[in-house]
């Protein structure tokens, strides 16, 4: 009897203990988020899917997600192009977190990379496949960087 009570307590003190992680998480992510220019909204998987469905992507083709949420993207993306790499950049804690998470639960270490990092900062230029949905105005801001480095057969999505 003093098993299942035990096993009660842990249960409830996992659930406090996700809730007092989750939502500071989440609200720290929507101030960083808004504070570089985008928030985080995941697109549908359904909608996800029709897009690689609509994407030609040549073997060992590089792919870069700016702003990779929880990195389904990224993740579809291989699911459909298994000789390709995703690479993925993600400023905000709880979705690189999630994404990590993906990462790790769907087996695709060797094959994703995700940094927490802004994307002004990077270098895509080894990227084939840019991903990015964001706002209209930081993809304006985004211009420059890609007519300075990205290749010039690059396919921006």
């Amino acid at each position: 009897m003093t098993i299942i009570i035990y096993a009660i307590y842990l249960i409830l003190f996992l659930i406090v203990l996700f809730l007092c992680l989750y939502f500071p998480l989440r609200l720290v992510s929507s101030i960083i988020s808004d504070y570089y220019g985008a928030p985080y909204v995941a697109l549908p998987q359904e909608l996800v899917e029709q897009i690689w469905q609509q994407v030609p992507v040549n073997p060992g083709s590089c792919i870069y997600d700016l702003g990779s949420g929880d990195g389904r993207v990224l993740f579809e993306a291989l699911k459909q192009y298994p000789d390709s790499l995703g690479r993925g950049l993600e400023i905000s804690w709880y979705p690189y977190f999630l994404s990590k998470w993906g990462i790790f639960s769907k087996r695709l270490t060797n094959r994703i990379l995700i940094s927490r990092k802004d994307f002004f900062g990077q270098d895509l230029g080894q990227a084939d496949i840019v991903f990015i949905y964001q706002t209209r105005k930081l993809i304006e801001r985004l211009k420059p960087k890609f007519l300075s480095e990205l290749k010039d057969n690059c396919l921006i999505v």
